[in-house]
């Protein structure tokens, strides 16, 4: 639940950037067209993410991976649309139209959990969402009696961004998500970069409104903002990151009337008040895991071969509604022979590190397996005999002999492990 908390907290904090953009890009947009201020924007962030690379740990070799190009081109083509299409929207929108619109993916994100999935909101987070729309309401005060072109474009952009919203826990069950956000970015870039050039009507006045909308958007808005929705969204949920991210024309408001001197009227503190409402409403309702079916523990002695090993499995073969995690009783690093051995079936663990169960909150899972023998024997009390399923495997980093005899005791715990996960898929079936 701590954990829960502290990563809303920083997605509260990307809303603020996110806030702080609306009137940055409206002083800009009349300087420049809409489609290449996004393209430079993201840029600026993919040329800024390729220089800290190296201070990830993550060499440029580990990105070249199926996987996470498919789930970063998917991500940053659905980024491409949205940012595109509410930039256009805002240029020939109200600041306020364009807010309120944008922030529609508060009910859509859970409109399509449900209708592609079936997952129902909680009574919490079901009266979140209205208390949110109805602040908005108020907030922004909108005018669509007659959808303009702007709303039209916005409108799109909602659609977009709630399609992303749901399908990003997803994305970072499969990749690790520094790696998923290297080729979002990198996707992103592209996909705008070839709509301005073959599409777009160019233009530009090179000023200081330019200028300091790039870099802020650049920098705060994009690389900082996907980041940290990168690394915390996966330990909450679609719809609750949505309630959140609908605070963003609170956020707004307060920016633009630092920046425009335009103030907030009556009813535009009242729906800020509901807005701010339903995000606490939807902390109320505690750690709905709507979006995912079957969250499932590996755990051994050191979290240092044969759980990370199975939450590698994991990522590569459970459904994509299915979440993973592994955990050791003692902590002790990953070994290379556990990452070549992966390695040699074609899987990277980059970004897997060793945990203690420690900090792990067994409530939160559907399934808990132990690896090992000492593992099954030492599990907290709490964990019922119906969720822990005990399938001890040898350990590998106990065997004694040959490089190429302990090469081979590596890979025949690598093998059984996929099986006991082949297995555990298959019962749930």
């Amino acid at each position: 639940m701590r954990k829960q908390f502290h990563a809303e907290l920083m997605l509260l904090v990307v809303t603020f950037f996110w806030g702080l953009s609306f009137p940055v890009i409206k002083v800009a947009t009349p300087y420049i067209s809409p489609v290449l201020f996004v393209a430079v924007r993201f840029m600026i962030a993919t040329l800024l993410l390729i220089a800290v690379w190296p201070f990830t740990g993550i060499k440029f070799s580990e990105l070249i991976d199926k996987t996470a190009i498919k789930w970063g081109s998917m991500m940053g083509l659905l980024i491409a649309v949205g940012y595109a299409t509410q930039t256009v929207g805002l240029h020939y929108t109200s600041p306020n139209n364009s807010a309120f619109i944008t922030a529609l993916s508060v009910v859509i994100v859970p409109f399509l959990l449900f209708t592609f999935h079936g997952i129902k909101l909680s009574k919490y987070l079901g009266a979140g969402v209205l208390l949110a729309l109805s602040g908005l309401a108020l907030m922004t005060r909108p005018d669509l009696g007659q959808l303009n072109r702007g709303d039209t474009w916005t409108l799109l952009s909602a659609f977009a961004y709630a399609i992303y919203l749901a399908r990003l826990n997803y994305a970072l069950g499969k990749v690790y998500y520094l790696n998923l956000l290297f080729w979002t970015l990198v996707s992103c870039t592209l996909f705008v970069s070839i709509y301005t050039v073959s599409l777009e009507q160019v233009y530009v006045t090179w000023n200081t409104e330019v200028i300091m909308a790039l870099i802020v958007t650049g920098t705060l808005c994009t690389l900082l903002g996907i980041y940290l929705q990168n690394r915390y969204q996966r330990f909450t949920t679609p719809t609750r990151a949505a309630l959140i991210f609908s605070s963003e024309p609170v956020f707004a408001a307060l920016f633009t009337w630092l920046v425009l001197r335009d103030g907030l009227s009556p009813s535009g503190f009242i729906g800020a008040t509901l807005i701010l409402g339903a995000v606490i409403m939807a902390e109320l309702g505690g750690t709905n895991q709507e979006g995912i079916n079957m969250r499932v523990l590996f755990i051994c002695n050191a979290n240092s071969c044969r759980s990370q090993m199975a939450e590698t499995w994991a990522r590569k073969l459970f459904p994509e509604d299915w979440a993973c995690e592994s955990a050791g009783l003692t902590l002790f690093p990953i070994v290379d022979n556990t990452r070549n051995a992966m390695q040699r079936v074609g899987l990277a663990m980059t970004g897997q590190k060793s945990k203690s169960i420690d900090t792990v909150d067994f409530d939160s899972f559907d399934l808990i397996v132990t690896l090992s023998e000492e593992s099954g024997q030492f599990l907290p009390n709490k964990v019922s005999n119906e969720k822990h399923f005990h399938n001890p495997v040898e350990d590998p980093m106990s065997f004694r002999g040959s490089d190429q005899e302990i090469v081979a005791a590596f890979d025949k715990g690598r093998d059984e492990i996929q099986k006991i996960v082949k297995k555990i898929i298959n019962n749930a079936s």
